[in-house]
């Protein structure tokens, strides 16, 4: 699967019908994939390690710790990819 952004900024503003105009918005492609239900154990680098093993253009993993335990994570982290397709 591949993705592809065009943007023709003569497009912006076209008027396409009298008093019809498109807009053009750039979106942003999202790069985070949120994971759940992974042991609290579990540290920053292990989890890399280990979905760096499933998955291509792994480049962070983001985990919260526990307010109770700061060793803790809180049972969820969010994996960033270089580019929103290997979330897919």
């Amino acid at each position: 699967m591949f993705f592809f952004c065009f943007f023709n900024p003569q497009l912006d503003n076209y008027e396409i019908k009298p008093g019809k105009t498109l807009k053009i918005n750039i979106s942003v492609p999202n790069l985070r994939l949120f994971v759940g239900n992974i042991p609290k154990s579990k540290g920053k680098e292990e989890i890399l390690e280990e979905f760096g093993k499933l998955t291509a253009g792994l480049v962070e993993v983001i985990i919260y710790s526990s307010p109770d335990d700061k060793k803790k994570n809180r049972g969820f982290c969010f994996l960033e990819y270089e580019c929103g397709a290997a979330t897919l």
